[in-house]
């Protein structure tokens, strides 16, 4: 999707810039629907994006790289680092934006940072919150996000209360438990339901 192109723009600027060439190549068109757009794609490996792409995702990286709050976090920090281990007996992976010996931050970008933390529920980021201290052995008290307002370019820094781990444990918990029923007891997947109270 569009936003999650955007994202993915900007997560490569601000984390990992020196691979931003060999990801993508910028085609100087106004536009996805013309044909010397189409013929790029098909005839490259690399995501195309517009130029229109570039400017936005240049416009939002500049404000992060601009923030001593948000550089801050990359200071003798590891960007894109990944891990693997076993957690409610399951494997997983993860890849941390960027991880350091004392802390994790995720970046985020989103179109309205005064619903951020609509969006954290809506999203499972309390999920992702979870997981990923388990997986990197860091405390919830140790876990950031950093969100990037795609309009006004913005910057809030979240970080993470002990009542929003728990509820990604509980989802992470409820999954573990559905993942066993259907796929480890094959029971028939056609009788999944959801319960709850309102």
């Amino acid at each position: 999707s569009p936003a999650l192109l955007q994202g993915r723009i900007i997560h490569t600027m601000i984390l990992e810039p020196e691979r931003f060439d060999s990801i993508f190549e910028v085609i100087d068109v106004a536009s996805k629907n013309t044909k010397k757009y189409k013929e790029a794609q098909a005839s490259t490996s690399k995501t195309c994006i517009t130029r229109k792409d570039l400017e936005q995702g240049e416009r939002i990286a500049d404000a992060f790289n601009r923030n001593e709050h948000a550089l801050h976090f990359l200071k003798q920090s590891q960007c894109e680092k990944p891990m693997v281990d076993i957690l409610g007996g399951f494997p997983f992976r993860g890849k941390a934006d960027i991880w350091n010996e004392a802390f994790i931050a995720d970046v985020k970008t989103t179109t309205d940072l005064k619903a951020f933390r609509y969006s954290a529920d809506k999203y499972g980021y309390d999920l992702q919150a979870y997981i990923y201290c388990n997986l990197f052995s860091v405390s919830f008290k140790d876990f950031y996000f950093i969100a990037l307002d795609k309009g006004s370019c913005d910057i809030g820094i979240y970080d993470c209360s002990e009542e929003f781990y728990k509820r990604g444990e509980a989802k992470f918990n409820r999954a573990i438990n559905v993942y066993k029923d259907f796929f480890v007891k094959g029971n028939d997947l056609d009788s999944y339901i959801i319960r709850d109270t309102l």
